[in-house]
């Protein structure tokens, strides 16, 4: 990463960084980039004038110019070059998984996002999937010798039209703590001072001069000027505490409708508890009655079949 201060210092990197990416010529392109290009630009803006609270605008421009896939076929590539080609096509394979889970998802589909395959996906992650607009621009030959190739990538570059974002703007609420409004409020105060003993100087050279200046006036103005600044800036920590105290009041009933529905639902599942073991005494019970029953007719048919042999014995002399 480097830090920059100006868009030609900006353009000067992506200079240096075109000249280190490596070409070599294959059979079918004399120009084949061997690795994939990410520009990452990282904005960050905020006021020079610090206060109870500041706002800090961030922004992320991503350029990033892919490697076409190669086929070893067309290519003809050996030893390292077919293994840059390997990488080249699942770099690209798993930006391709990812393109496809995320315009299924745009379809109200739950599908799982794994940016973790590869590193272009890593980086890639905000500028797929995240609060950003992305643009796709896909080359493809009109040579009938490339058809394959051309229409794969129209059809990549189709489902990468179906992913669907909500953008929003990247501003940050900065609040500081208490223990930092000292320092502001001495900062406020050697600022007041310097400008109290600018006026006094002022004074004294129109008092040279012979003119006559106001210097009640003027450092009434300043005061006036300090009151206001002090009542605005106690103005908008009332407000932040009102704030707080709101945001404070929401959570805790959302605490409360949380623990509501937890005590709901512990309810619930033990009333479906006691059910089940009513349930469970009742089939217990009913097993017991059966075999009782059971044991019962087995009795019954045992003094049955003694009888008959009884009878069968009286009557045979």
């Amino acid at each position: 990463e480097f830090s920059t201060n100006n868009a030609q210092e900006i353009m000067q990197l992506l200079t240096r960084g075109n000249r280190q990416r490596t070409q070599e010529p294959t059979a079918a392109n004399r120009t084949s980039s061997r690795s994939h290009a990410v520009l990452q630009v990282r904005v960050r803006q905020q006021r020079r004038l610090r206060g109870l609270s500041e706002e800090v605008r961030v922004g992320k421009l991503f350029m990033i110019d892919l490697a076409g896939t190669e086929r070893a076929s067309q290519t003809l590539n050996r030893g390292k070059r077919m293994k840059e080609g390997a990488h080249i096509n699942r770099s690209l394979l798993a930006l391709g998984n990812c393109i496809n889970a995320l315009s299924d998802r745009a379809g109200n589909r739950p599908h799982f996002v794994n940016y973790r395959d590869s590193k272009l996906t890593r980086l890639l992650k905000d500028s797929l999937g995240g609060n950003s607009r992305t643009v796709m621009i896909a080359h493809i030959s009109p040579a009938s010798m490339n058809f394959e190739e051309s229409r794969t990538t129209l059809i990549y570059a189709d489902r990468a039209k179906n992913i669907r974002t909500k953008v929003k703007r990247n501003l940050l609420r900065v609040t500081f703590h208490m223990t930092q409004y000292s320092s502001i409020v001495a900062e406020l105060r050697r600022e007041i001072e310097r400008l109290q003993a600018k006026v006094q100087d002022r004074g004294s050279e129109h008092r040279r001069a012979g003119e006559k200046a106001d210097i009640r006036e003027v450092r009434a103005e300043v005061q006036q000027l300090s009151a206001q600044y002090s009542r605005g800036e106690v103005s908008r920590l009332r407000e932040q505490l009102v704030s707080a105290f709101r945001e404070q009041m929401e959570i805790r009933r959302s605490l409360v409708e949380l623990e509501n529905s937890s005590m709901e639902l512990h309810i619930d599942t033990s009333r479906r508890l006691l059910t089940i073991a009513d349930w469970e005494r009742e089939k217990a019970r009913c097993a017991r009655k059966w075999q009782e029953e059971r044991n019962t007719e087995k009795r019954d048919r045992g003094k049955e079949e003694e009888r008959e042999s009884g009878s069968e014995e009286t009557a045979a002399p």
